[in-house]
Formats: structure tokens, sequence, C-alpha cells
């Protein structure tokens, strides 16, 4: 893969989807959700990437990613389900994403995102690292300071990355955070020269942004941590918004910035195209 510019990170952008299943398996699919795909469609939009890539080890399916791949251009390449690392078998489907991430920037240098990450504005000036991450905060107080990959950046081969690979030499496959999070952090104590923190790119655990307004203007990317908002007893949605089966009429009930960002990434355009789809079909009788 090239290099983007004279940045040292490519401005390619990578997305891991796993499924406990193969292809041609009679498993049900799992289809994506609706806010998933605001996140590439925010990519697609402010980092003009010279690629985007999709590892996999099956194509993710239904309405919402038919829509996606008609407003993004993305290439796919196959990524064998992982279920080992260094000889230790790995069984979480979460582990398994945080080894491949590493891996695929390790291996070709670029941006990895997870699908629920919204891109607010140019990661030019973080591609002049070597390697980037975020920290976690917010209600967790257990992660707050603590790294996140759901936002990696890095060249390839960075030392820190390769650091990171590493420490799953000593995998321990009982915790949700340690060789994702952990790991990292400790690396980055000892040795804060191989590892840019960027602040503005907001892993936050609270869920505010799906509560209330928020500025986002200094950020350059919203972790929006979906499935955890909609399982937190704290974040009143709306009694008929179900964050699982939301719908582009949902964006409009929402008064937080959570309603804001899906309006503005992709409900908007979808409803002047269903108004303007209705009234051709009416001039048209």
């Amino acid at each position: 893969m090239q290099e983007g510019g004279d940045l040292p990170v490519p401005n390619v952008v990578h997305y891991v989807w796993f499924e406990n299943r193969e292809p041609g398996s009679v498993s049900k699919p799992q289809d994506i959700s609706l806010w998933k795909i605001i996140g590439p469609i925010s990519v697609h939009r402010i980092l003009r990437p010279d690629k985007i890539i999709l590892h996999s080890n099956i194509k993710p399916t239904g309405k919402w990613w038919d829509e996606l791949l008609r407003m993004v251009p993305m290439e796919y390449e196959h990524y064998p389900l992982i279920t080992t690392i260094f000889g230790q078998r790995i069984t979480q489907l979460a582990h398994r994403s945080d080894v491949a991430r590493i891996d695929v920037i390790r291996k070709y240098g670029g941006i990895y995102l997870d699908f629920d990450v919204v891109v607010l504005k140019s990661f030019d000036p973080l591609r002049r690292y070597d390697c980037v991450l975020g920290v976690e905060t917010g209600a967790k107080l257990d992660t707050n300071g603590v790294t996140n990959a759901g936002v990696l950046i890095g060249k390839k081969n960075a030392t820190f990355l390769n650091m990171w690979y590493e420490g799953y030499r000593k995998y321990v496959g009982k915790s949700w955070l340690h060789n994702s999070a952990f790991v990292p952090t400790e690396i980055w104590s000892k040795h804060p020269e191989l590892l840019h923190v960027e602040h503005n790119i907001w892993h936050d655990t609270s869920g505010y942004a799906f509560k209330q307004i928020v500025d986002l203007s200094d950020k350059y990317a919203y972790h929006m941590w979906v499935t955890a908002v909609a399982r937190a007893p704290k974040v009143q949605l709306p009694k008929d918004v179900n964050l699982r089966k939301l719908s582009p009429a949902d964006a409009y009930k929402l008064n937080s910035t959570f309603g804001e960002l899906l309006q503005r990434f992709y409900v908007d355009e979808y409803m002047a195209k269903t108004a303007t789809t209705a009234f051709t079909n009416a001039t048209s009788i």
C-alpha cells in the first residue's frame, strides 16, 4: 500500500468485522444496524481516504450494509477468523478483533476505526506520528486515562505496535481489557516517546452525547459506544426509540448530539431522497 503524501501514516482506513461463522455457513448472519453506517460515511466525507478496506472472515449483510456500500466505496479483504495467538486459544470475538487491528496496522500502516467511531475533522495532523491512540474518559472510573483501541493510527511496523503485539505472548483471555487496553497503557507509561496520546479523540463512557447537545468542535473523532449506551440505565431515550432497531425517522426524536450526527451524516440525505422519490412517483401518475 502506498503512503499518503509525505506523512508517515498512509491515508488508508481499515475496518475489521468478524463473525463466528464462515462463508457457506447455515447459521444466521449478523445484520448491521443503521448507526453503524454513519462512521464509515463520516470517514468518506471528511478524511477522503485513498482506500477504505474491510478485513473480515465474512461480509456483513442486511439493508443498512447495502445502503452503506451505495454511499461509500469499500474494498474487501478476506481475513481468516483468528483462533489462536502465540499458541494460545482465543474465543472472545472482541479479542480476535483486537489482535487483527494491531496486525493490520503494523503490516500496512494506516487508520483503524471501530464502526461506531464518527470522524469530525481531518486526521492529517495525527498522521505525522508513528502511532496514535486516545484514552477513555467518563463514567467508568477504572478505565479513565486508559488507552482505547477504537481509533488506532500508525505507520507500518511502528515500534509501539510491535511491542503491543508481542504483549500477547502473555494473553489473558479472562480479562476483557488486559491486552487491548492495559498492556498498551503500560507500554506508553514506560516508553512515552513511542506513542502520541490524543485527548481530542473522544472515548466517552458516560453517553453524554446521547443525553444532551455536546460541543464536538475540537474533537477529531467521537467513539459513540452505542452497544454500551443501549444497556446503560442512566441514558434515557424516547420510549419508542430502540438503538438496535433504529430507523431514520428516530433521529428527529433525539434531542442530542447523537441525533444530530445521525441527521448530519445520513438521515437528512435519506429523507431528501425519499421525498424526491415520492414526488417523482406522484407526478408520474
